[in-house]
């Protein structure tokens, strides 16, 4: 076996590898001799079976499993020796220009196989004391205002709405109708532009879609609006454009108060109203101590992103890139194929890529050098955690993580990531800082007057 470096550069790496016929036909007469020993085909004895027979036979079949092995190991042996850790799976690409007597002949187990195999590594980090790290942990306490304002939401969802019988009412704050509709831009019907018996609630002044807003005082019958969707309307062929709607209102209908009272309380399944209070002072608390750890996490993140620069393996990154892609793109139609423009994706979507690339690498450093591992305990929980949403197929579930890897890698990534964070935590200087409620779930990327 030849085994050759035919690149060394930052980090990538990449061998040329040869293998001889005469070593990968010794594999195969030993295949082909273990065959022999367990093969049952008609017309010979038990381990009779001429090996020249079973060559015929299976013998490219093996040879192809033959080759598999063969390549597993010299890779296996490659990285050991040399020391490395790969960034992602090594890639393997046949020379069949070195093989004398090409890809057929090598099957036949006749000719040698030559391939090469590259990769990128993983670079080298250098950890810093993570007892310098200092921290600030927002908290927020719940207060009685925060029951009470989710108690009037709450009842505000349970409402009821009474048909308004005064033909010259209009649509006000709060009111729902309900419509027919048809929108037009440039004299054009636009798709998804129409609805039949459609129920809108009017909203308060200065939120809600144009639409919405438009149709307050309006009165039952058939009008017309104009609109102009905003720039940053969720539908991109939409944003920004002004477009035309004749509309029929068929009814306006006024929301009915709801009392908070026990009889409300009993009715949501709560002993009485001081039991229900207690019950959403937990949830909200529950919602807070996470919104905590969320705060804390970003502002860890933050801090390792800042401390730690070093090359990246670009395929990783574009691992990235291709999963961020997946998930802002909308999916694709049958029969179509819509490659994303990479150079756009890179442009607005790079940084974000690298941030989440290098994150990882340092996590997962962290996690090495502590011996932070998952437990097949906590595997377990995650998948049985997936299976409830799958009541019935929980075994076929359990299999398919058994089957499919990469998809029991998924569930491990946010494990780890949480244990290795947990152990930062521990080690870090961490104040603790009361705040409102509003604080804390305030975006850190809002502007702030």
């Amino acid at each position: 076996m030849e085994i050759t470096v035919s690149r060394n550069e930052g980090l990538e790496r990449e061998w040329k590898v040869r293998i001889p016929a005469e070593e990968l036909s010794k594999r195969l007469d030993a295949r082909l001799q273990e065959l022999r020993s367990q093969a049952k085909i008609k017309g010979f004895r038990p381990g009779k079976v001429p090996v020249s027979h079973l060559r015929r036979l299976y013998g490219k079949s093996l040879m192809g499993e033959i080759i598999d092995g063969v390549m597993a190991e010299t890779g296996k042996r490659i990285l050991e020796e040399a020391g490395l850790r790969p960034a992602m799976r090594p890639r393997i690409e046949l020379e069949t220009d070195e093989m004398e007597g090409g890809l057929e002949a090598v099957q036949d187990g006749k000719g040698p196989l030559a391939y090469k195999m590259s990769l990128e590594v993983v670079p080298e980090i250098k950890l810093q004391d993570f007892t310098a790290l200092k921290l600030t942990r927002k908290v927020a306490k719940v207060e009685k205002k925060d029951i009470e304002s989710a108690l009037e939401k709450l009842a505000q969802r349970r409402r009821t709405f009474e048909t308004c019988e005064d033909k010259n009412a209009t649509a006000r704050e709060g009111d729902r109708v309900r419509l027919d509709f048809v929108g037009k831009i440039d004299g054009k019907p636009f798709e998804n532009g129409e609805g039949k018996d459609v129920f809108v609630e009017i909203p308060a002044e200065g939120e809600g879609g144009g639409f919405e807003k438009e149709l307050r005082g309006k009165k039952v019958g058939e009008s017309k609006m104009d609109v102009t969707f905003p720039e940053d309307y969720p539908e991109e062929v939409l944003a920004g454009q002004k477009a035309s709607f004749d509309i029929n209102i068929k009814e306006i209908a006024q929301p009915q108060e709801v009392a908070i009272d026990e009889n409300f309380a009993t009715g949501l399944g709560a002993e009485n109203l001081e039991a229900l209070r207690q019950q959403i002072s937990n949830m909200l608390a529950a919602e807070d101590t996470q919104m905590t750890r969320a705060k804390l996490k970003r502002q860890l993140l933050d801090r390792l992103a800042e401390q730690y620069s070093f090359e990246l393996p670009s395929g990783m990154v574009k691992q990235e890139l291709e999963s961020i892609s997946a998930q802002i793109s909308p999916p694709a139609q049958e029969g179509e194929n819509n490659p994303p423009d990479e150079e756009k994706l890179k442009s607005e979507y790079g940084d974000i890529a690298e941030r989440r690339v290098r994150l990882a690498l340092v996590l997962n450093e962290i996690g090495q050098r502590n011996n932070i591992e998952v437990t097949s305990q906590e595997l377990n929980h995650a998948i049985a955690l997936q299976a409830r949403r799958f009541a019935g197929e929980e075994q076929k579930l359990y299999a398919y993580y058994k089957e499919h890897p990469e998809m029991l890698e998924r569930l491990r990534a946010p494990i780890f990531e949480d244990k290795v964070t947990d152990f930062l935590f521990e080690l870090a200087e961490i104040e603790e800082q009361e705040v409102s409620r509003e604080e804390l779930y305030r975006d850190e990327d809002e502007n702030e007057d």
